[in-house]
């Protein structure tokens, strides 16, 4: 079947002179669909047999919200096939007169049914009338001279038992006839509220029409490819710390977890994934840096003095800036609802600026909540394991994994299920990570190394005889142990404060130890001390410093991004 390489957009036409053209209706079906991380882009084949000259092939099964200036026809066949002007419109249905003849005929049934059940219910009252009357005359007295004698107690019981036997059916049958009269009449009211319901309220089709000529009858393949909003793909990874340490690496998982509410089935289609469009307390804090700014003096008012309103503490103020927060791991579900989950893995393809990933097989995905999570690669990394403490912040130890992403294709930024020792951790988040850059993943607490911060000076007051300046004093101890029974890498973070006015003076203390770097990710004032720590080793490391500023002003500690 030779391929006819046209395709055009919507409203394009590539002839000249068609005549009325012929009406011909088919069906499609969904064939290959490629998505992005917001969107789609469908493929919908169509079979079609034509006759020579032109026609109009209509097709009526395709959704509702896909872009009409995104339409592009493709032809396939050995009938000379041309195509013309292509264009799609909403229908919304009109009533149907065979349909409302129809539902006339049901609602009359259902009359004809009510009708019924009223002359069960009057037989019923006219069953308990008659009970009635043969009892009042059961019981009367004779007549004659027994006139006044007393009722036959029998023929009283035998009264009293026909009436309560003939009134419980008759009530039976009264009630259940009246049940079935509600039911009939709330089906007439739902078939006459359908009939009188406004068309354009109905579910709206979308028609698709498209103009062909054949030089010759026979038959052909028309494929229409189109955008639709609705669909999208996010990647998922899973992260195994292997439990080697001499040769540390992770395996990480690629998947995607696809969604797609675009109003129509995908039933095995070939599924292609395109990357086109464009922290968690498993690992270490981000730390702040420490600005000191002067500010105004706030003048003392009755009961609610500036000194009262001001933190007392560091941890005070860390506390007003909302720095101090619960830092243990927040629980996630290990294992979300995946459906059909694909282990081959996916075919990786590089187009300048973009990567794709055809999914071996064809995948099924009904057009609703449901998700489908597939997978695309899944590799060993080479890592060299660190541990990191914030102890300013938090006084546990995270173990973290640094890597050089070797992919051809970039990691794409997304959720990570973390595991070691087998043991699921927690999650935490990837970032974009592009083809050889540098990256780290937390796998959680170690708590094999211990993490101790105290304070062993604070000072706050006035310097210089004739005190022309306030201070702040403060200096910590900062204690680590490595209880492994192997070395370890193991970086504290920590910090002093830095000031952008020129009447701040800060000063280092002499005691504190040499830091191997400074001001990491950019951040003013930050202090690293990284080492290598023997098993069963501890270092002690020091941290002072002195803040300066004129007499009369205020001076304060804030964080800073």
């Amino acid at each position: 079947m030779k391929r006819i390489s046209l395709c055009l957009f919507a409203g394009t036409i590539l002839f000249a002179g068609v005549a009325q053209a012929g009406e011909i209706k088919v069906g499609s079906k969904v064939g290959q669909v490629t998505v992005y991380p917001a969107g789609a882009t469908a493929t919908r084949i169509m079979q079609i047999e034509l006759p020579a000259g032109a026609s109009t092939i209509i097709a009526v099964d395709f959704p509702v919200g896909l872009d009409p200036r995104s339409l592009r026809v493709a032809g396939h066949g050995d009938v000379g096939l041309q195509i013309g002007a292509v264009d799609s419109r909403l229908i919304k249905p009109s009533p149907d007169p065979d349909l409302i003849h129809q539902t006339e005929r049901q609602i009359r049934a259902l009359q004809d049914d009510i009708g019924q059940l009223d002359g069960e219910i009057a037989a019923a009252e006219a069953q308990k009338r008659f009970l009635d009357t043969v009892v009042r005359n059961m019981t009367r007295p004779t007549g004659g001279e027994d006139k006044g004698s007393p009722i036959d107690p029998a023929a009283w019981t035998t009264a009293f038992e026909m009436v309560g036997k003939g009134h419980a059916q008759s009530h039976r049958i009264i009630h259940e006839a009246r049940m079935k009269q509600r039911d009939l009449k709330s089906r007439i009211e739902a078939l006459r509220q359908e009939m009188t319901r406004d068309p354009s309220r109905r579910q709206t089709k979308r028609e698709v029409r498209i103009a062909v000529n054949a030089a010759s009858a026979g038959s052909g393949e028309l494929s229409v490819t189109y955008q639709i909003a609705g669909a999208g793909w996010a990647p998922v990874y899973a992260a195994r710390l292997l439990p080697d340490m001499d040769k540390p690496s992770f395996e990480l998982t690629r998947r995607a977890l696809v969604r797609q509410r675009t109003g129509e089935d995908w039933s095995n289609v070939a599924l292609i994934l395109s990357t086109t469009r464009p922290r968690g307390a498993t690992a270490a804090p981000e730390l702040p840096s420490l600005l000191a700014a002067l500010v105004k003096p706030v003048p003392s008012r009755p009961n609610a003095s500036f000194a009262a309103k001001a933190p007392a503490t560091e941890a005070d103020r860390l506390v007003d800036d909302g720095l101090v927060r619960n830092l243990a791991p927040k629980k996630a579900d290990e294992k979300r609802k995946e459906l059909g989950v694909v282990l081959q893995m996916a075919q990786l393809n590089l187009a300048g600026f973009n990567a794709t990933y055809a999914i071996p097989g064809t995948v099924s995905l009904n057009s609703g909540r449901d998700t489908k999570t597939v997978t695309i690669s899944a590799a060993s990394v080479k890592a060299e394991l660190i541990v990191r403490a914030v102890p300013a912040i938090d006084t546990g130890a995270y173990l973290h994994a640094m890597f050089k992403h070797d992919g051809e294709a970039p990691l794409l930024p997304g959720r990570v299920s973390l595991y070691r020792d087998k043991v699921y951790v927690g999650t935490g988040q990837l970032p974009l990570i592009a083809k050889g850059e540098k990256a780290e993943l937390g796998f959680g607490a170690d708590d094999r190394v211990k993490i101790k911060r105290v304070e062993t000076n604070r000072n706050t007051g006035e310097r210089g005889l004739l005190s022309s300046s306030r201070i702040d004093e403060r200096a910590y101890k900062i204690t680590v142990e490595n209880n492994h029974d192997r070395a370890m890498r193991i970086a504290v973070l920590d910090r002093m404060p830095y000031a952008q006015n020129e009447d701040i003076e800060i000063t280092v203390g002499d005691i504190t130890t040499k830091p191997t770097s400074k001001n990491t990710k950019d951040k003013r004032g930050h202090l690293i001390w990284d080492y290598s720590y023997k098993p069963g080793e501890k270092k002690t490391m020091a941290l002072a410093y002195q803040i300066s500023w004129p007499q009369g002003q205020s001076m304060r500690l804030s964080n800073r991004r």
